[in-house]
C-alpha cells in the first residue's frame, strides 16, 4: 500500500443531536444492509444499543484494508473533540492507520464579532445572536475534515495532509458564514442516509446502496470532497473550489516529486534547502509544456508568474531570465521556488555547447516506448531523425 496516497477523507460534524459521519469516501461498495443485520439478539432486555454494538466491533478491528466497509457509528465516536481542541491539529493511530484533521469551531464569540467583514458579506450570520458568542443560524458547533492514511507515514506527510485537512475546513466555514452552504449540505446528506436507513428498517431483506453513495449523488459538497480525494491519489495536486466560491490549492510535495523521481522520497525539507542553494547562474527548466503550466494558473495569477514562464528557456541562466522578464533576481528566485516545490520545474545548469550530455541510465525504458515517439514527432515535424537516433548520439 502506498504510504504517500490517503485511504480515505471524512466529514465530521458535532451539534446537538451528537457526532456523526455526514460524508465518507471511498465507502463500501458492499450493499447496505441495517445494523441489526449483524447484532445478535442480547438475551437481557436491559442490554443496551451501545453495549450490543460495541459487543459487535471495536477499535481493534480497524485495519486499512476493512476501512471502507467499517461501521460510521465507531469511527465518529474516534473522531469526539472537546472544543477546547477545536483550531488544532487532531491525530489519532488505530493499529495501521492514522487520521489526521483539524477541528473548527462554528460558534462565534463577541470578541470574533467585532472584526467580522460587513454583514453584507456574511448574511448567513445575525448578529442579534452573537450576544451570547454563538451562531444560531447554524445548527452545528464543530466539525472537521479528516484524511485516513497509513501509520508508517513519515511526520512530514503527515503534516502536509493536517495542512490540506484546515485549508478545506476553513474554506466550509467561510461558505458557512457567507451563505449557510454547510447548513444546506448537511441536510442533504442526512436526509440521503436517513432515507436508506428507514428502508432497511422496513425491510429485513434490504440489500441497498451504501448511503454515502446516495449522498454523493444528490450533494456538491460530498462531490468536492470526492474529486479532492481523487486528485489527491492521482497527483498530490489539490486545485478546487469549495461552493464554487473559495479556491483550495495546495499540493503534496511527496506525491508530487514522485512523479519525477519514483525511487526517491523527496521531502519538503530538501526542497527548502535546494531553493536556498539557488545561484544566478542555474538555470530552470519546465517540466510541463508552456501552454499546459499557464492553463493551470488560476485567473488572478500574478504576472510575474506568467512572463517567467513565458521567457523561461533550459539556454537561459537565472540572471538572464530575470533581465529578460523586467523583473528582479530576488523575485526570480522566488517563482522558480514555486514552481520547484510543486514540481513544475526543475534547476539545472544552463544547456551550452562546450558541456557533455549523456542519457540517463534511469531512462532505458524510453528507447522502446511509442508515445514518446509520436511525441517527438509532433513536437519536431520537421526533423528527418527519430527519437531513438537523436538520442544515440548521446550514448
Amino acid at each position: 500500500m502506498d504510504d504517500l496516497s490517503p485511504l480515505s477523507i471524512i466529514l465530521v460534524k458535532k451539534g446537538g443531536g451528537g457526532d456523526r459521519i455526514l460524508f465518507r469516501y471511498p465507502y463500501s461498495c458492499k450493499k447496505y444492509l441495517p445494523t441489526s443485520h449483524y447484532i445478535k439478539k442480547p438475551m437481557n432486555q436491559y442490554f443496551t444499543k451501545l453495549e450490543k454494538e460495541s459487543s459487535f466491533i471495536s477499535n481493534k478491528d480497524l485495519t486499512w484494508e476493512n476501512l471502507a466497509d467499517f461501521p460510521s457509528s465507531v469511527l465518529s465516536n474516534l473522531f469526539a473533540v472537546n472544543p477546547e481542541l477545536c483550531d488544532s491539529k487532531f491525530e489519532l493511530k488505530v493499529n495501521d492507520v492514522r487520521f489526521v484533521g483539524h477541528p473548527i469551531n462554528l460558534e462565534i464569540t463577541s470578541e470574533e464579532a467585532k472584526y467580522l467583514p460587513p454583514s453584507s458579506f456574511y448574511p448567513n450570520l445575525r448578529r442579534d445572536d452573537l450576544s451570547n458568542g454563538e451562531d444560531s443560524s447554524s445548527p452545528f458547533i464543530m466539525f472537521q475534515i479528516v484524511f485516513a492514511i497509513m501509520a508508517v507515514a513519515k511526520y512530514s506527510v503527515v503534516e502536509c495532509y493536517h495542512e490540506l485537512c484546515e485549508l478545506i475546513g476553513n474554506a466550509i466555514k467561510s461558505e458557512e458564514r457567507r451563505t449557510g452552504y454547510l447548513t444546506s449540505e448537511s441536510k442533504i446528506l442526512n436526509q440521503a442516509q436517513d432515507e436508506i436507513v428507514s428502508m432497511a428498517m422496513e425491510s429485513p431483506d434490504f440489500q441497498g446502496p451504501s448511503p454515502f453513495q446516495v449522498a454523493h449523488e444528490k450533494s456538491q459538497l460530498a462531490k468536492e470532497l470526492k474529486q479532492i480525494f481523487i486528485d489527491v491519489c492521482r497527483s498530490g495536486v489539490v486545485d478546487t473550489k469549495i461552493n464554487k466560491f473559495i479556491e483550495v490549492s495546495m499540493c503534496i510535495p511527496h506525491k508530487v516529486h514522485r512523479r519525477h523521481h519514483p525511487n526517491t522520497l523527496v521531502e519538503p525539507e530538501a526542497v527548502f534547502q535546494c531553493l536556498e542553494a539557488l545561484r544566478p547562474y542555474h538555470a530552470m527548466i519546465l517540466l510541463y509544456d508552456e501552454q499546459e503550466l499557464l492553463d493551470t494558473l488560476p485567473l488572478d495569477a500574478s504576472p510575474a508568474m506568467r512572463k517567467v514562464i513565458h521567457c523561461t528557456s533550459p539556454l537561459k541562466s537565472f540572471r538572464t531570465l530575470a533581465s529578460d522578464a523586467d523583473l528582479s533576481l530576488n523575485q526570480v528566485f522566488q517563482i522558480a521556488g514555486h514552481l520547484l516545490y510543486w514540481g513544475k520545474a526543475t534547476v539545472i545548469y544552463p544547456v551550452c555547447e562546450t558541456n557533455v550530455y549523456v542519457v540517463s541510465p534511469y531512462a532505458s525504458n524510453i528507447f522502446s516506448n511509442p508515445v514518446l515517439d509520436e511525441e517527438f514527432v509532433d513536437k519536431f515535424p520537421t526533423s528527418s531523425d527519430s527519437l531513438k537516433t537523436v538520442l544515440s548520439w548521446f550514448s
